[in-house]
């Protein structure tokens, strides 16, 4: 139990490195897996821009942004590989030193004294060098961990190259959108003079046989900014200021009053007779407020 008392220390010292080696090692993988799956997420969002083919400026913005973003996340991505390769190299040599001094340790245990001289020499060049040290004189099984380690990052480092090098020639290129100019604005429909005659001319054609009349027709109309219109309820869609503008400028107000007068429309069928008043009523009263 004397010659345990050596190892004691450096054993739990060895121990304890191993598992924040390896704690660190799980900590870098949770890191890359999910700077993965966000550097995925952002190639998705900016590849389903581009097939939008969108030309207005915040579309052009928002294509800029989630490039920004592809990008930012990719090179997280490759460094967050870098550590876990690191990680992996702290893992392997904080393992490799623990189970050399678990050796050593039943050696001493199992021989004889002069034998224990040359453990305990073997322990001490093990103490002098530690976790990345340099061992010196021959010794096989270093070297051998040696070579096995350097090998390991190689691969690492030429699967990392060659994975960056692979996520690049994917990544979609960005090609910057020319922003057009201002769509021009669309003029307001507005109420033309062929308009106004034609319907004139139908409102003379339907009144020459109220009692085949089916419905009144409807004046022509243009979008109207005036708040009593469009908070007045009717039975026209025209409104005030449309019907004003369907007879401004006529020289026949005065019979066109009369030919609109509700009585005038008595003899419409009497299942349609009072909207087709209603509608006659509506432009009666703005052609006789015209006259007075």
């Amino acid at each position: 139990m004397a010659s345990n008392s050596r190892f004691d220390g450096d054993f739990q010292q060895a121990q304890a490195s191993r598992m924040r080696a390896s704690m660190l090692l799980t900590a870098a993988v949770t890191k890359r897996n999910a700077l993965r799956a966000s550097a995925l997420e952002a190639q998705i969002r900016y590849d389903a821009l581009l097939t939008l083919r969108g030309s207005d400026l915040r579309f052009v913005r928002d294509v800029q942004h989630a490039w920004r973003v592809y990008k930012d996340a990719e090179a997280a991505l490759a460094t967050a590989e870098q550590r876990l390769v690191t990680a992996q190299g702290e893992l392997m040599a904080a393992h490799t030193r623990l189970r050399r001094l678990e050796d050593m340790r039943r050696e001493e245990e199992d021989t004889t004294s002069g034998a224990n001289r040359g453990s305990h020499a073997r322990y001490s060049n093990v103490r002098s060098e530690g976790p990345y040290g340099r061992r010196t004189g021959n010794n096989d099984s270093w070297t051998e961990y040696q070579k096995s380690r350097d090998q390991y990052r190689d691969r690492q480092q030429e699967k990392n190259q060659g994975g960056s090098s692979r996520r690049r020639s994917a990544s979609p290129q960005f090609v910057p959108l020319s922003t057009p100019s201002a769509p021009k604005k669309q003029r307001a429909n507005r109420i033309t003079t062929n308009q106004i005659q034609a319907w004139h001319a139908a409102c003379t054609e339907a009144f020459k046989d109220k009692t085949a009349m089916r419905a009144f027709p409807e004046p022509p109309t243009e979008t109207c900014s005036d708040l009593t219109c469009a908070s007045t309820s009717r039975t026209l869609k025209a409104c005030k200021c449309n019907i004003k503008k369907g007879f401004a400028g006529r020289s026949t107000l005065k019979t066109d009053r009369l030919q609109f007068h509700p009585d005038k429309f008595s003899a419409v069928p009497e299942d349609v007779r009072e909207q087709i008043k209603k509608a006659a009523g509506e432009i009666f009263v703005m052609v006789n407020g015209m006259l007075n």
